[in-house]
C-alpha cells in the first residue's frame, strides 16, 4: 500500500459519521480498485462504518466490491465473516447461502446481537433460496436444519416436518436441538408429535415436554389427547420414568379423577420428603413438576395438597408464589406479612409489587392490606394503587373499594341474621329489623330534602348518572348498634366518600360543629357543618362520635371546657 493510499485508509478509519457519509459519495463515483478495498477494509471498524459501508456497496458499489469481499471471506472469522456472506448474498451471489448458515450455525455458541440480523434476514428472504433450501437439507446437518426450520416450515412443510421428525427419531438425549424440533412439530404436527413422546420422552426435559403437551392441548383433538394422555399416565413399564408419567397426569387433574388426583399427590408428598432429606432443591426437573402439579391440585381445593404445602411453605419461596398465584388465603396473608416487613424496614418503595399482586390477584379481598397501604400513609403508593384499583375493578380509589366491600358485608351479615338467628332475636331487634325499610322511606327522606341532597361536610351534590337524580346518603353519628336514636338530631347529610370517612374515624365534628380531619387526609371540607334551622344536631352524638370512632391525631378538643380541663 502506498503512501497516499495508507494516508486513505487512516482517513476512512478515522473519520466520524458525518466525515464517513462524504468519503462514501467520493467512493461512489470512483473506479480506484486500490480506494475502494480500503474503503471496504473499513467495514468492520465500528457500527456506523458498517452501516454507511454496506448502503453504499449494495446501492453504489454492487460488482465493483464483490472480488474484494470474496478475497477478504479468507482473512475473517466469526461474526465479521457472517456480515460479510450475508452481504455477498444482498449483492445476490446465492451460492453463498449454505456457506453462510454453516458459519451462522458453528458460531452460534457465542453470537449476540447477530440473532436479530440473521432473523429479519431469513424472514425476509427464505423465499429467494427454494433451490438452495433442498440441499441445506440434503446434507442432514441437524442443528442447521432444526435452526432453519422455523422458516422453512411454510414454503417446504412435507420436508422440514419428514427431517425433524427423522432427527427426533434417533435422537438419543437432551439437546436443545430436540427442543425447538418437539415444539415445532407440537405445533404443525400433532400426531407425529405425540408419537415421539410415546417412544421418547426421555431426550427432553420436563419443561420443554410440559411446553409441548401445552400446544398439543391446543392443536390435537381434545377427546384423543385426553386418551393418549390417560394411556401414557397408567403405563406402568420402565419406558416413561416415573416423572415423565407424573406430567402426563398432570393434564388429567380435576375435581372428579379422585384416583389421578391421589397417585399424583402421594408423588408431591414423596419428592418433598427427599429434598428436605437433601436439605435443598437440587433437580430443578423434579422442582419445576412440583410447581406445575402442585398448583394444579390447589387450583380444584385439594385439601390434602393444600396442609402438605402449608407445613412446607416456610422452607421453600416457589411454594409462597404458589398460595399467591392460586389466590389462596395464605397467599393474601404471606403478602400481607411482606408489606408489614418492608414498612418495617422503611422499604417503601419495594412495597409496590406485593400490593399490586394483592389488588390484581385478590381484587375485592385485598380489604385488609389496602388498609394497611392506607396505615401506611404513602401518597406515592396510595396513587399507585388507586390507579391500579381503577383499571383492575373500575373502582375510582381505595375508599371507594372499601365501601363495596363493607356494603358487601354488611348485606351478608344481615342475611345471615335473617336466616340462621331471626328466632333467636328480641322483640325490640324484630321491631327494628321490620321497621328499617319505613325508616328510609321517611327519616332518609326528610333529611336529604331539608339537605337539598348536599353533603353538610364538604358541600357537594352529587347526580347519579343513571337516572340524573341526586344523590347522596345519611349517617347516623352514633350509630344504632351502640344505642343511637333513630331520630333528626343523631343523623347528617353525606356524600359516599364523606359517609366512609366518617365510618373509617377520619373526620369528627367538635361541640361548635366545625370540621376537623386527620392530618393523613387531603380532602377539602367546609370549615362548619353545613346546617338547616329545621335539622337540629345532638351535641351528646357529636361528642360521642368524637370519642368513640374520630381517630383524633390534631391535638385538638371537643369543646373549650375539654382544653379548660386539662390545663388545670
Amino acid at each position: 500500500m502506498n503512501s497516499s493510499n495508507s494516508n486513505f485508509y487512516k482517513k476512512v478509519y478515522r473519520a466520524n459519521r458525518k466525515e464517513l457519509l462524504k468519503i462514501s459519495r467520493e467512493v461512489a463515483s470512483t473506479n480506484d480498485k486500490i480506494k475502494i478495498n480500503d474503503y471496504i477494509s473499513c467495514l468492520h471498524v465500528s457500527k456506523d462504518h458498517r452501516k454507511t459501508i454496506t448502503k453504499t456497496i449494495i446501492q453504489k458499489l454492487k460488482e465493483k466490491a464483490t472480488p474484494i469481499l470474496i478475497k477478504n471471506l479468507e482473512l475473517l472469522n466469526g461474526k465479521e465473516k457472517i456480515y460479510q456472506l450475508l452481504l455477498l448474498l444482498q449483492l445476490g451471489h446465492k451460492n453463498y447461502f449454505h456457506l453462510m448458515m454453516k458459519e451462522y450455525i458453528e458460531f452460534s455458541r457465542h453470537k449476540e446481537d447477530l440473532d436479530k440480523y440473521m432473523c429479519e434476514y431469513l424472514t425476509n428472504n427464505i423465499d429467494k433460496y427454494n433451490e438452495e433450501i433442498p440441499y441445506i437439507f440434503k446434507q442432514n446437518q441437524t442443528d442447521l436444519i432444526v435452526f432453519i426450520s422455523s422458516w422453512t416450515i411454510k414454503p417446504f412443510h412435507d420436508l422440514t416436518i419428514e427431517s425433524i421428525y427423522n432427527y427426533l427419531k434417533f435422537a438419543e438425549s437432551i439437546s436443545n436441538d430436540s427442543e425447538k424440533a418437539i415444539l415445532l412439530l407440537s405445533t404443525h404436527e400433532p400426531s407425529r408429535a405425540f408419537n415421539i413422546i410415546e417412544q421418547k420422552s426421555n431426550i427432553f426435559t420436563v419443561k420443554t415436554l410440559h411446553r409441548s403437551l401445552n400446544l398439543l392441548k391446543s392443536n390435537y383433538d381434545l377427546e384423543q389427547f385426553i386418551h393418549n394422555l390417560n394411556k401414557l399416565f397408567l403405563d406402568n413399564t420402565e419406558k416413561h420414568q416415573m416423572k415423565y408419567r407424573i406430567l402426563f397426569g398432570s393434564f388429567l387433574i380435576q375435581n372428579n379423577s379422585e384416583n389421578i388426583n391421589e397417585i399424583i399427590y402421594k408423588w408431591i408428598e414423596k419428592e418433598f420428603t427427599n429434598i428436605l432429606n437433601e436439605n435443598g432443591l437440587q433437580i430443578s426437573d423434579e422442582v419445576y413438576l412440583l410447581e406445575i402439579t402442585a398448583k394444579k391440585l390447589l387450583n380444584i381445593n385439594h385439601l390434602k395438597t393444600a396442609e402438605l404445602l402449608k407445613k412446607n411453605y416456610g422452607n421453600f419461596e416457589f411454594i409462597k408464589k404458589l398460595f399467591i398465584t392460586t389466590n389462596h388465603p395464605l397467599g393474601k396473608k404471606i403478602l400481607y406479612d411482606d408489606i408489614v416487613d418492608l414498612k418495617d424496614s422503611n422499604n417503601i418503595d419495594k412495597i409496590f409489587k406485593p400490593m399490586a399482586v394483592a389488588i390484581y390477584n385478590y381484587k375485592l379481598d385485598c380489604v385488609e392490606i389496602l388498609k394497611l397501604i392506607l396505615e401506611i400513609d404513602d401518597k406515592r403508593l396510595i396513587d399507585r394503587a388507586n390507579d391500579i384499583i381503577k383499571k383492575v375493578l373500575n373502582l375510582g380509589s381505595i375508599y371507594e373499594l372499601l365501601k363495596q366491600n363493607s356494603n358487601k358485608e354488611i348485606e351478608t351479615n344481615e342475611n345471615q341474621l335473617i336466616q340462621n338467628n331471626f328466632n333467636t332475636l328480641t322483640a325490640k331487634q324484630k321491631e327494628l329489623l321490620y321497621s328499617r325499610i319505613d325508616r328510609d322511606s321517611l327519616l332518609v327522606k326528610t333529611i336529604k330534602n331539608l339537605a337539598e341532597h348536599i353533603c353538610q361536610v364538604c358541600g357537594r351534590k352529587l347526580i347519579n348518572l343513571k337516572n340524573n337524580q341526586p344523590y347522596s346518603e345519611v349517617h347516623h353519628i352514633k350509630p344504632l348498634a351502640h344505642d343511637g336514636s333513630d331520630t333528626i338530631e343523631n343523623v347528617i347529610n353525606l356524600c359516599p366518600l364523606c359517609h366512609r370517612l366518617f365510618h373509617l374515624g377520619a373526620v369528627g365534628i367538635d361541640s361548635e360543629q366545625n370540621i376537623v380531619k386527620s392530618t393523613k387526609i387531603e380532602e377539602n371540607f367546609l370549615t362548619t357543618l353545613k346546617k338547616n334551622e329545621k335539622h337540629p344536631i345532638s351535641l351528646d352524638s357529636l361528642r360521642y362520635h368524637w370519642i368513640t370512632f374520630f381517630v383524633n391525631d390534631t391535638g385538638r378538643k371537643f369543646s373549650a371546657d375539654d382544653q379548660i380541663e386539662n390545663i388545670d
